[in-house]
């Protein structure tokens, strides 16, 4: 190495390297007073960013479990003057009972209605001024959805009157007029639907609850037609055999070809006898029928007008390669179904369109085909005035029966007519969506709860005419303040599961907060042991690197002995 005093290079090399220590010193002190692994995007900007995005998600899912908390606070809120509104009906119930009593006279049920007037205002002052944070909760702001059902008047039509009478001969130069005969086309698979079995009592989906069921004391359908099974609920009273929602297990394992042999669905020779087979599932109380036409040469489902009138419709289900199982055909008739273009997807009598575990075949009545987690499949009936038929000796159709009038000269009376104007009521249906409280509960936009509360004060309950003075208005009391007692209980009981949600809500979001706090946690946090070896080593080094930059230039020294 030469010897020079110009530059000391050495020296330079050795203090670049003394900065370079002191840097990483200073990042080593950084880590180990704030205790973090990361305290810039520059020590790890992957890391960094990963873990601001959950720093985030912690905010909102503190906030989120606020939220839940005050809806919560608020439901109870709610929960508790329906309680006091209930008590307060109970209390009035008791003076009904003692006015209906002719221990009494009229001048004591007089006094007695007194209370009964004062205890029903403080069942409205409680329904009115019930509130959270300003918020009213039992004057039926919140109210459910519901159907109603109006009258209203149609528009001006015009109308022909006679006014007088006159002869004519009339040329007609013919016409042809038609009839419709209800036929079938025979089945040559025997036993579709004699395994159909109705349940009850059991929750299938989209909270249909299947109740009581029975066969209907006769076996025809509306036209007359024979019915494999007719099956209707056991309470209603729109008819002697009565009628509710109905649920049918889907049973194929009876199916049996013209010479009695079984179809096995593994075999393809005897699937194919089901090419063209199918059943009807009719209304027991009108003409309409929905046919279910197998087609096992097809993958396709098509959906469109039976053979019929009436809005019948039919289904031809595609089947090729459903499978080799009696199960794998019943679900291929549901992805089928699900699948048709065209067909219903809502219903005139329930707010519930298609879902994953339901869809409708028919919206006049209602008629669903539905599974359960258990991979059991039904038809549904949601409508309570019309019994549920299946048929299965062959698909319905209706035959037009065309009449030719050959061409004739009649002599007619003509009528002298003149316009007038009318116009027509008609009914209409509607559904009101109603007006929820919202409880918002994610940290994403529309992830909230529903909540309806009804109308708790007097008139919402029925009592506001409610009057005790005499005996029979007593009498008449007791069973309106029963109903209102029936219609608080179930708001109350709808508080208590809107409650039991929250407080799975809230456990399910402290959970995903300790979560992701663990997360964050492992990502940012700094092994305090590692980081403090790290700095006692860059200390060292930059202890070693100021040593060796006094000893660089002290061998500049070393030339002055060249110049003595």
């Amino acid at each position: 190495m030469a010897m020079t005093i110009l530059n000391n290079s050495a020296a330079n090399m050795t203090l670049g390297e003394l900065n370079k220590n002191i840097n990483k010193v200073g990042k080593q002190l950084t880590k180990l007073a704030t205790g973090q692994r990361i305290t810039g995007a520059s020590d790890d900007s992957a890391s960094f960013a990963i873990s601001e995005k959950m720093r985030e998600q912690l905010r909102s899912l503190e906030q989120d479990i606020q939220n839940v908390q005050n809806g919560s606070s608020m439901l109870k809120t709610a929960h508790g003057g329906i309680e006091n509104i209930v008590e307060e009906l109970r209390s009035l119930k008791e003076l009904a009972i003692d006015a209906a009593n002719d221990s009494n006279t009229d001048a004591d049920r007089q006094i007695i209605q007194k209370e009964f007037d004062q205890r029903r205002a403080t069942i409205d002052e409680i329904a009115t001024w019930t509130n959270y944070n300003g918020k009213p909760l039992l004057d039926g702001t919140y109210f459910s959805g519901k159907l109603t059902h109006e009258t209203k008047l149609g528009a001006v039509e015009t109308r022909t009157v006679v006014t007088g009478t006159r002869i004519e001969t009339i040329h007609y130069p013919g016409s042809q007029t038609t009839e419709y005969q209800r036929i079938t086309v025979d089945n040559t698979v025997t036993g579709i639907v004699d395994n159909f079995e109705p349940v009850e009592g059991i929750e299938l989906p989209d909270d249909f609850q299947a109740q009581p069921v029975k066969y209907a004391n006769r076996n025809t359908s509306y036209d007359g037609s024979v019915c494999n099974q007719v099956l209707v609920g056991a309470s209603s009273s729109y008819s002697s055999n009565g009628s509710s929602k109905i649920a049918v297990r889907i049973d194929f394992s009876g199916m049996e070809t013209a010479d009695g042999n079984e179809i096995d669905f593994s075999d393809e020779e005897s699937v194919a006898n089901l090419n063209g087979q199918g059943f009807t599932i009719l209304c027991g109380r009108c003409n309409q029928f929905i046919n279910i036409k197998f087609n096992t040469e097809s993958a396709d489902t098509t959906y469109g007008s039976a053979a019929g009138r009436y809005g019948s419709r039919e289904y031809e289900i595609g089947l090729a390669n459903f499978g080799s199982s009696e199960e794998e055909f019943i679900a291929a008739i549901f992805d089928g179904i699900s699948k048709a273009k065209g067909k219903p997807t809502s219903s005139y009598y329930a707010s519930v369109g298609d879902t994953g575990n339901s869809v409708i075949l028919d919206k006049s009545h209602d008629v669903r085909m539905a599974k359960d987690d258990d991979g059991n499949y039904y038809f549904l009936k949601n409508d309570d005035k019309c019994e549920f038929c299946f048929y299965d000796q062959g698909l319905y159709q209706e035959r037009a029966i065309v009449t030719t009038i050959p061409a004739r000269d009649v002599n007619n009376v003509v009528l002298e007519e003149t316009e007038i104007s009318t116009r027509q009521f008609y009914e209409v249906d509607s559904w009101s969506d109603g007006n929820p409280l919202w409880i918002h509960h994610g940290t994403k936009a529309n992830q909230r709860i529903n909540v309806y509360i009804n109308d708790m004060r007097s008139e919402a309950l029925g009592i506001n005419e409610a009057s005790v003075t005499t005996r029979d208005r007593a009498k008449d009391a007791i069973e309106i303040i029963d109903q209102a007692i029936e219609y608080s209980l179930n708001e109350a009981t709808n508080m208590g599961a809107y409650l039991q949600r929250l407080e799975y809500t809230e456990a399910n979001v402290t959970t995903q907060d300790e979560n992701v706090q663990a997360a964050e946690s492992t990502i940012r946090d700094a092994d305090m042991a590692k980081e403090m070896t790290e700095y006692t080593k860059q200390n060292v080094l930059s202890q070693a690197a100021q040593s060796m930059l006094a000893q660089a230039n002290q061998n500049m020294s070393s030339v002055l002995s060249l110049l003595q």
